[in-house]
């Protein structure tokens, strides 16, 4: 009597093969022996990967590139395409482009960068508003800003206050003596409430100041960019405040100088070629770290103020300040992550960086502690931020890890999140990721070697899974923005054309399952929609091997022309032109008891399957993606009579022989979609 057995889920993805006895792990009830081509849903299901659109070849092919976003909001995102030395803009996947009266209308925008290719992937970056500040060991900060979406500025920044110092300050008493009066003025920038540096000092002769008699005017240049002029008063050596104004006059009535309050004192972090390893915003400061000549230590802003560094004496709360991690080993920081705590990533251990006060503490020039988490560092790999908690990747490049905060050690601590898959990072290393919220909480990781991964990471709920993808190419880097309800990931592969070595951006196309002629299931695609279509043109694919889709069906045994023209052999209104993917899924196996104890080591055989399948058309099934048993699903539709996708239970045949494997292997050759939310094989033991 056969035995159905139920694997409901697919949410610990493809695990490691010496995993694959583990039948008393509880995520072994939900793994796969091979999960390829296909991502895990957030609920737990697995659906082949849409392919990808082909977007443009990059700038300079001859070099690297490197994928960053630029997200001002939801609805204003770009994709920056860095090469040798050059940039490059997509906005709604497309190359932005000069406009309408501009001198160069129409042609593509390219700006000039101060990164070499070969500096890219250590490039960090952090963005506030319109500007995106740039961190690396070999160069100044630099700080790129938008103006419009073909005018992007670059400029090295320049770790002082925006509004000048004023100058030509002068003070005249109103009675002569022979007390001498010291006075400093600042300026408060009136846009960002930003305080210049003090001018020179002013010296003035005078009786003794009173308020009827003996008084001090002070007269200040005006600067249309100040909102007010603050006047502070030598007191004992300090400077104190005695008051402000809006006009271009002060007059000091022998005001007793506050000196709590101080003019700002100059203060460079970053001179002498201690050009900062990484930065974030937190707590309303830009805090940098991983300087090139103390690279242990990070330095914090004024409140409010990015690019100001100055300290007061005595200093107060808001501002900058400068901190050095621990006085052992010295690692450098590489990573400054903003949680709930600011913690820093170093190539030997992480940090939690507060103000005394614990976790929830700011930190501030007058209370800050540091607390070693772990010993374990990290690569060169920006960490990802997901809600609370972080991701990053160890500093060997194969391990990745999450942070969480705990109430126990009012700290955080986290686990190994590639552990169940860790094949899948053998003999290679994380060079890229990015996360994709929407719609399945999606981590597109590239590795070292040209594959791409994904882990869908929604650890409230378990579901912590990796697969891997390959196409014809090699994966080189990923981005991700958001575009309407989703989140779009834009990749740069390089693939041999005519052969030669190519450089392409491409964008993950939107799954779609219906219409089918709609579905975009090829890499590296086009399409094409008009009436009776013959030939299309895809020059960038000349000379390869390509697969269509013809108002909904499959067509094979094409073959770009030279000059890329793909003569159809039925002619159609929608056409989708590409790289054939091939998505493999097979189960670890079945386990149940028997009269005579546990079925594993017996010889089992599957006669049929239960597949719970949702907008699926075609794909093969058999009793693993080796046997050389997999079957057609289903037959193919008739030509010209696009069939629609199928939600439901669907029940198959297997040519099942007796073995100790119990897999159920499925295989999407075809351009169509394939989503699998369970798989109830229908199991016969033997005795034996």
């Amino acid at each position: 009597m056969p035995v159905s057995t139920n694997q409901p889920s697919f949410a610990a993805g493809e695990l490691r093969p010496d995993l694959h006895a583990r039948v008393d792990f509880n995520r072994w009830a939900v793994g796969l022996a091979v999960a390829r081509n296909f991502t895990i849903r957030a609920t737990g299901g697995a659906a082949n990967r849409a392919g990808t659109e082909f977007l443009a070849a990059v700038h300079d092919e001859a070099h690297p590139v490197r994928l960053l976003p630029f997200v001002f909001n939801d609805d204003d995102a770009y994709v920056l395409e860095f090469g040798e030395a050059c940039m490059r803009v997509y906005r709604d996947g497309a190359l932005v482009v000069y406009p309408e009266g501009h001198e160069s209308a129409g042609q593509i925008v390219v700006v000039a960068t101060p990164f070499a290719a070969a500096d890219l992937g250590q490039l960090k970056f952090e963005q506030s508003g319109d500007r995106v500040r740039f961190t690396h060991r070999a160069y100044p900060s630099q700080v790129l800003t938008r103006h419009d979406h073909y005018d992007w500025r670059w400029a090295v920044e320049n770790f002082v206050p925006e509004i000048a110092a004023p100058a030509g300050v002068t003070a005249v008493p109103q009675a002569s003596g022979s007390e001498t009066y010291r006075y400093a003025v600042t300026f408060t920038d009136k846009d960002s409430g930003e305080e210049s540096l003090p001018s020179a000092v002013v010296s003035v002769s005078s009786a003794v100041l009173n308020s009827t008699s003996a008084k001090i005017t002070l007269t200040i240049p005006a600067n249309a960019q100040a909102s007010q002029a603050d006047v502070y008063r030598e007191d004992n050596g300090l400077y104190g405040w005695i008051g402000a104004t809006e006009t271009t006059t002060f007059v000091d009535t022998n005001i007793k100088p506050d000196t709590t309050i101080n003019p700002p004192k100059e203060r460079l972090p970053f001179a002498d070629g201690n050009h900062p390893l990484c930065l974030t915003e937190h707590d309303q400061r830009m805090v940098y770290g991983g300087g090139a000549v103390k690279p242990e230590t990070i330095e914090g802003s004024r409140v409010g103020a990015y690019s100001n560094f100055f300290t007061t004496r005595p200093q107060v709360d808001d501002d900058s300040y400068s901190y050095r991690l621990g006085r052992g080993k010295v690692y450098e920081i590489r990573h400054l992550v903003s949680l709930n705590a600011l913690m820093a990533l170093t190539a030997g251990s992480v940090w939690q960086i507060t103000g005394k006060g614990g976790s929830s503490d700011t930190v501030t020039p007058l209370s800050v502690k540091a607390r070693r988490m772990n010993n374990r560092g990290a690569s060169h790999v920006p960490p990802l931020v997901i809600g609370e908690t972080a991701l990053y990747v160890q500093a060997r490049g194969r391990t990745v890890w999450d942070l969480n905060y705990s109430l126990d050690i009012d700290g955080y601590t986290g686990n190994n999140m590639s552990v169940l898959a860790s094949h899948l990072f053998r003999r290679r290393t994380i060079r890229e990721w990015a996360y994709a919220e929407e719609p399945d909480s999606l981590i597109w990781t590239v590795m070292s070697d040209g594959a791409l991964l994904t882990l869908c990471y929604l650890r409230e709920h378990q579901v912590i899974a990796w697969t891997r993808h390959d196409t014809d190419g090699a994966f080189e880097s990923v981005c991700t923005i958001p575009d309407g309800d989703e989140d779009a990931i834009y990749f740069v592969v390089r693939r041999t054309v005519g052969g030669v070595a190519r450089r392409y951006v491409e964008r993950l196309a939107r799954r779609v399952a219906k219409p089918v002629a709609q579905a975009w299931f090829l890499d590296c695609a086009r399409r094409f929609e008009g009436s009776a279509l013959a030939s299309v043109a895809v020059p960038h694919l000349a000379g390869k091997a390509v697969v269509a889709l013809v108002d909904g069906n499959v067509v094979r045994g094409l073959t770009a022309s030279a000059d890329g023209v793909v003569t159809l052999p039925r002619k159609g209104d929608v056409v989708l032109v590409g790289l054939p993917i091939e998505a493999d899924l097979e189960t670890l196996g079945v386990n149940f008891d028997t009269r005579t104890g546990t079925v594993q080591g017996k010889k089992v055989t599957i006669p049929s399957v239960l597949l719970k399948l949702e907008e699926t058309r075609g794909g093969w099934i058999g009793p693993g993606l080796d046997s050389g048993r997999m079957i057609e699903m289903k037959p193919k539709p008739k030509a010209n009579a696009a069939e629609a996708p199928f939600t439901g239970d669907f029940r198959q045949a297997m040519l099942s022989g007796w073995e100790t494997r119990g897999k159920v292997a499925v295989r999407q050759p075809d351009p169509l979609p394939f989503a699998l939310l369970a798989v109830v094989p229908d199991v016969e033991a033997s005795n034996g």
